[in-house]
């Protein structure tokens, strides 16, 4: 293990140290975190904050908060927007989208548990899509009502609102995730394609209640980074998901690689200037260098 954090060291000094802006892009990470680390508590209240702060001590569910709002950051940088004379706007707006992407997390994790299906999982997401829209808390004590609740309670705790079209871009992620699960054979890539859509789409409609008149311009590539990272998060983990039970049939394994290629060609492509292509391109170095310390075995999978 020590040669291999050896070893990951001297990776990390190596590519930051070339690719300068990635190592800014790591530190917008750090400083977010600390950020976040101090809000927390305020975001979380006094309601189900034993409940929300345990769970945070899971990693993959810290992810969810930590590189969520990080990514935020560094697509606002990529797309020109000052950071350093922005600081309080950013660092909102990143905060809000981590507790967003941290409450679906949540929610995920109950389907996981519970191998919802069916109604049942349709319920259960229309019964969280309420809460959140209405700020009520459900009546019941099953833990899959505790975890809507405890969600509520972090997204409408003020730190990221309702604005217009927000409540409509999580009814059509809600949507988008349902017909992902239940795909028909040689449908799935396009499904996929869609909750990679509406889940930037969801990001843009909260993130403008902080920065108005965001995304400036570059919507087309947020939309087409979200679409690749969904295909490419799929690609990544198929094998995982056909050992259990889910995931794409060996026959559309190469449409699914071929469509993350192309939008991956796409999302580039719909950047402004060489400027913002090359600051694309050192996050795409950063994440390679996160995903190589995975492979060494230095961070626990997310």
């Amino acid at each position: 293990m020590n040669c291999r954090k050896t070893m990951a060291g001297a990776l990390d000094a190596a590519v930051l140290g070339i690719f300068r802006r990635a190592r800014y892009h790591q530190e917008l990470g750090d400083r977010y975190m600390a950020y976040a680390n101090g809000m927390l508590p305020k975001a979380f209240g006094n309601c189900y904050r034993a409940f929300l702060e345990g769970q945070l001590k899971n990693y993959k569910n810290l992810a969810y908060l930590q590189v969520q709002g990080q990514t935020l950051l560094i697509d606002m940088d990529i797309i020109g927007v000052d950071i350093e004379a922005n600081g309080q706007k950013t660092n909102q707006a990143a905060f809000a989208t981590g507790l967003l992407w941290y409450s679906i997390k949540l929610l995920d994790n109950i389907i996981d548990e519970n191998n919802l299906k069916g109604n049942e999982l349709a319920d259960f997401l229309h019964a969280a899509q309420e809460s959140w829209a209405s700020g009520k808390t459900m009546h019941g004590t099953s833990e899959k009502e505790h975890v809507i609740n405890a969600t509520a309670c972090v997204l409408n705790s003020g730190y990221a609102g309702r604005p217009d079209g927000y409540m409509r871009a999580l009814t059509e992620l809600c949507d988008a995730e349902l017909g992902y699960i239940y795909s028909k054979r040689g449908q799935k890539v396009e499904h996929a394609k869609a909750v990679g859509k509406t889940s930037a789409e969801l990001t843009i409609r909260l993130v403008e209640q902080y920065m108005p008149g965001y995304p400036y311009g570059c919507e087309e590539f947020l939309i087409e980074q979200g679409i690749t990272g969904k295909l490419f998060d799929d690609f990544k983990d198929r094998r995982i998901d056909r050992e259990q039970g889910g995931g794409y049939e060996e026959s559309e394994i190469r449409g699914l690689a071929a469509q993350g290629l192309r939008h991956f060609y796409r999302h580039f492509k719909a950047l402004p200037s060489f400027r913002a292509r090359w600051r694309n391109f050192n996050f795409i170095v950063l994440a390679s260098l996160f995903h190589a310390k995975e492979l060494l075995r230095t961070k626990e999978k997310s």
